[in-house]
């Protein structure tokens, strides 16, 4: 089932998502560790209520990740292509 995020929760996950560098930053000392992500994770559903679960949230991570690196790679484009 296809679940539609309002930009509110949008923005309430990437902000919560931000303050768990275990799950985005490789050098973070849990980045490897399945039970603090999952941690994490659960933390930011608090914040989302009970809408959505682990796997709706790990879905929208990527959809926004690969919206922003498909902007950023046009932007790139447009730059190269200037000079």
């Amino acid at each position: 089932m296809v679940i539609d995020w309002t930009e509110y929760e949008a923005e309430v996950l990437m902000n919560e998502y931000e303050t768990h560098r275990c799950l985005w930053d490789p050098s973070h000392p849990n980045y490897h560790s399945n039970s603090e992500r999952t941690q994490a994770y659960i933390k930011i559903l608090d914040k989302l209520g009970d809408k959505f679960n682990i796997t709706d949230i790990k879905k929208k991570i990527n959809s926004i990740r690969t919206q922003f690196n498909q902007v950023f790679n046009i932007i790139t484009l447009l730059k190269v292509a200037d000079h």
